[in-house]
């Protein structure tokens, strides 16, 4: 982790708590990907630095008690999430597949959005129908933005502004 966050005083992240980013999705899958998934991160030319999706995201319901958290998860459910969910996720909500973003997709209009579909799923089609619907209606506004890097092999992306409300 230190390779990873290089100067920014690990031992103060890992103390201090503030929900920076929304993970939506199922929880078994997620708890699986995130805490049980094996991850490398290349930091220089010959070193990886390896842990999991958990030393970076420190999703509060998988850190230990008095550690610092960084993000929550949202569970797919019938109850939305608590009010302090959705009042304190503070830059951005990720969607684990197109249930996610269906159900409680529209909760977070001013923070910035990632869904994540695979073709697999049974909605895959109707969620690329409401992001296009969404990319159509936003006006004339910036033209798509184009990432800086490499897309993985087998994804496609398309990222977009939307006007503020």
């Amino acid at each position: 982790m230190n390779g990873l966050l290089r100067k920014k005083a690990p031992v103060r992240l890992g103390l201090r708590s503030k929900m920076v980013c929304g993970l939506v999705g199922r929880r078994n899958t997620l708890e699986h990907e995130i805490c049980k998934t094996p991850l490398a991160i290349h930091v220089n030319n010959s070193q990886y630095t390896v842990g999991c999706l958990q030393d970076v995201l420190r999703v509060r319901r998988f850190v230990a008690a008095r550690q610092g958290y960084r993000s929550e998860l949202v569970t797919l459910g019938k109850r939305p999430p608590s009010e302090i969910v959705l009042t304190g996720v503070e830059r951005g909500v990720v969607y684990d597949g197109a249930v996610g973003f269906f159900t409680w997709g529209s909760l977070w209009q001013e923070c910035h959005q990632v869904a994540v579909l695979d073709r697999t799923e049974p909605y895959f089609q109707d969620a690329i129908d409401a992001i296009n619907e969404r990319f159509a209606r936003r006006g004339a506004q910036d033209g798509a933005i184009v990432p800086d890097g490499d897309i993985p092999a087998g994804a496609e992306l398309l990222v977009f502004r939307e006007p503020t409300t």
